[in-house]
């Protein structure tokens, strides 16, 4: 089974600036795409490995909202550490939030 099938939501790209907090510290990053279940980001440098719990801050506005991941990839670029994260789960809150990066993914910029 390929990995596009086993997904479960699809994935939209999309870019703007997130933060992640990994093991006590807070790292700015970019997010490149989201789904319901997930988000992959890229992130200069992180203390964040696979397997991790983590806490992503989306900014669709103030304030930020935090949402519970576990970092299922990572993968080295030219550009820094990409990083596909898997959401924990997503509260009402959490749940609007990413339900509109999906459906308008400029909402990220």
């Amino acid at each position: 089974m390929s990995q596009i099938e086993r997904r479960q939501h699809a994935r939209v790209a999309c870019s703007g600036e997130v933060d992640l907090v990994a093991n006590g510290a807070t790292v700015r990053g970019r997010l490149l795409d989201v789904s319901l279940g997930g988000a992959r980001m890229l992130v200069s440098s992180t203390s964040a490995q696979w397997g991790d719990s983590v806490q992503l801050l989306l900014r669709a506005g103030e304030p930020a909202t935090s949402v519970a991941a576990t970092v299922v990839r990572t993968q080295r670029t030219e550009t820094g550490l990409a990083l596909g994260l898997r959401f924990d789960s997503l509260p009402p809150e959490s749940r609007r939030l990413v339900e509109a990066l999906v459906a308008e993914p400029a909402l990220s910029r």
